[in-house]
């Protein structure tokens, strides 16, 4: 019988996203036949890629958040696949969540809220914190809008109570923003830190301070007070595909590209984002019609007829407090709901999604999915199916 081959898993165990990126690893290796033995860390469940100096095994998947553990890497000659965005560069292959969608995604649904104050707290000198900020700020650029930000000293190279003295900034810089405030976090437990932040001024969230997170770590989202949006980061696929590189690379062979980056799964809508930042309860009106009615053959007349307006005050109002106009909220509201149909009902015809989404040919969805998306609809199903991680 042949012995199997030794992977290393250089990561903290026990984070309940870590625990998902392995189990994408497990259902490679299963799907594929591979004998794979893994080794871990047995006590401390943290295991860094320094920790293997003489270590001869098959291949290695590491999260590489320092310049030392990068350059260790560099020098060695096993197969190596970084799952790790904290650096900016990685000497190895690298697979990982698309850092800049998921800045995207938040902004989105702070935007969709209404929200004309808006913020980001990220931390300094890491890659993925550096990316959905991008990512965020792109987005709200696009709509007009301006965003504060604080960046806060990584935990990687923090030592002793620094956080604490962090965390008294968090504090002031939460009391010197404007209210009502769209806050993207850049993590869900730096989030957790937000929401005492939030306390201790006695803002109410999601009223006076809206949250979105990242990592959809269930013991922290579910246990908050109120309980945390959060986007999920796919994390069994970033673990599914990178197995498939390491697999290819112990084989010979060498990843083209050499950074795979994994779309975030979703956005998940908690009662810490559940509001509407909008004061005028005309406008208020008019979005929850547009909202209850988005999959009929909605018209701005109907909107104006529902709510008593003027054509030139709706616009007026929509570009003031959503960033765009009413015919632009009402497109990209469609397309993201024909998003979802594509991803959760794969068997549908395209004329059957268009019809469930209030476009009322197929050419009209598509001709709105190439505005909003940059690629047709059948293009965003097929993008789609490749990143599913297949089942049993």
């Amino acid at each position: 019988m042949a012995q199997p081959e030794r992977i290393a898993l250089a990561f903290p165990l026990g984070m309940p996203h870590h625990e998902l990126l392995i189990e994408g690893v497990l259902a490679y290796a299963r799907e594929h036949g591979r004998q794979w033995s893994f080794l871990t860390a047995p006590e401390s469940m943290t295991l860094s890629i320094l920790d293997l100096r003489g270590w001869q095994g098959a291949g290695i998947i590491a999260k590489l958040n320092l310049p030392a553990e990068a350059r260790f890497a560099a020098s060695l000659d096993i197969p190596i696949v970084n799952v790790s965005g904290a650096l900016r560069k990685s000497p190895v292959p690298r697979v990982t969540v698309d850092n800049r969608k998921i800045g995207r995604l938040a902004a989105e649904h702070l935007l969709d809220a209404g929200f004309r104050h808006l913020a980001f707290y990220g931390v300094r000198r890491t890659g993925y914190s550096h990316l959905r900020e991008v990512g965020f700020r792109r987005r709200l650029d696009e709509a007009g809008m301006d965003c504060a930000v604080l960046r806060a000293a990584t935990t990687f190279r923090t030592r002793g109570n620094r956080w604490f003295d962090q965390h008294q900034d968090l504090i002031r810089w939460i009391g010197k923003l404007e209210k009502p405030l769209g806050l993207f976090v850049v993590s869900d437990y730096r989030a957790r830190l937000v929401i005492d932040a939030c306390q201790q001024h006695g803002l109410n969230v999601p009223e006076d301070v809206a949250l979105v997170s990242v990592d959809n770590e269930r013991t922290i989202c579910e246990h908050c007070e109120p309980k945390l949006t959060s986007i999920d980061r796919n994390a069994r696929l970033v673990g599914y595909r990178s197995a498939e590189v390491l697999d290819g690379m112990i084989r010979g062979h060498q990843p083209q590209p050499r950074e795979i980056l994994i779309p975030p799964k979703a956005l998940v809508a908690r009662a810490s984002s559940d509001t509407l930042a909008v004061d005028d309860p005309r406008l208020r009106e008019a979005i929850a019609f547009i909202q209850n009615h988005l999959s009929e053959s909605l018209k701005i007349e109907d909107i104006l007829t529902h709510t008593g307006m003027s054509r030139r005050w709706l616009e007026y109002a929509f570009r003031e407090y959503m960033g765009e106009s009413p015919h632009q909220y009402i497109g990209r509201k469609r397309v993201l709901a024909a998003k979802e149909l594509l991803q959760e009902e794969p068997d549908l015809k395209l004329h059957e999604v268009a019809a469930q989404t209030g476009f009322t040919r197929p050419k009209q969805l598509t001709l709105a999915f190439q505005r909003y998306e940059g690629m047709s609809p059948r293009e965003f199903r097929h993008a789609s199916e490749a990143n599913d991680l297949p089942t049993e």
